[in-house]
């Protein structure tokens, strides 16, 4: 991630809210006058060391998992039922707020374009 100007070039978390946990990770290019972002997101899901999620969901799933890259708020692309990803994590320290894994997916946008996302990492503390 690179990021000009105030917004954060990345952001993440792991929370209990109302008895459930949730995870988002989003990380964004902001060099130049666009923007490129990849999210990646559980709802109602413990994560633990190993176990792989699958990212089969648009954004902001009732349960389960998803992932977004976008170039511009117009241009979304989405994880779907056809179009999938998954997300392993490697590590996890709720005590210490550190969370590691690795993803790859495959999204498409309103027009039925499609991207694909490969190798995909992260090591954060949230």
């Amino acid at each position: 991630p690179h990021q000009e100007g105030t917004l954060s070039a990345v952001n993440c978390y792991y929370q209990f809210v109302k008895g459930e946990y949730y995870f988002t990770m989003a990380f964004s290019d902001r060099r130049g006058t666009g923007i490129e972002s990849i999210n990646v997101f559980t709802a109602k899901t413990v994560l633990i060391v190993g176990q792989i999620y699958s990212l089969n969901q648009g954004y902001n799933p009732n349960t389960g998992g998803g992932a977004e890259y976008y170039t511009d708020l117009n241009n979304k692309f989405s994880t779907n039922l056809i179009n999938v990803g998954e997300l392993k994590i490697t590590r996890i320290d709720v005590s210490k707020s550190i969370v590691s894994g690795t993803f790859w997916f495959d999204a498409v946008n309103k027009s039925g374009k499609k991207v694909e996302i490969r190798e995909g990492r992260f090591d954060w503390s949230y």
